[in-house]
């Protein structure tokens, strides 16, 4: 991953820690966990084959799916929750309640963020 695709997504991250102040839940904090676990258990069979940290592949995907419901992606339904990785589950009910302090968020950068591409960016 290079300097740029890093600092994008690490400056959208921290823009988006509005939602740990919404109330007593700290929803950023605890899909960041979750991603984080996601990402541990996909790695387990083979830790080589990666070139970003656990905690940056997990801080990509919550940028980018989110960035993606702000830039008009469908959200899931819940017919699509066995299908899906929990933590995108989470990140699709969080911009269907909060949605619009993610957007302004995440505004000037969420096309470039929606793009983003986990193999490029993560793996060898």
């Amino acid at each position: 991953m290079n300097k740029r695709t890093k600092l994008l997504i690490e400056r959208a991250y921290d823009r988006l820690d509005v939602l740990n102040d919404i109330d007593h839940r700290r929803y950023l904090d605890r899909l960041f966990e979750e991603r984080k676990l996601e990402e541990r258990i996909h790695r387990a069979g083979n830790p080589k084959g990666f070139t970003g940290t656990v905690d940056i592949a997990a801080k990509l995907f919550i940028v980018r799916d989110l960035a993606r419901f702000a830039t008009g992606k469908e959200l899931p339904t819940i017919a699509d929750f066995v299908a899906l990785k929990p933590s995108y589950m989470y990140a699709a009910s969080l911009f269907a309640n909060f949605g619009g302090l993610i957007s302004a968020n995440l505004r000037v950068d969420a096309p470039a963020l929606a793009e983003l591409d986990y193999v490029k960016e993560c793996c060898k």
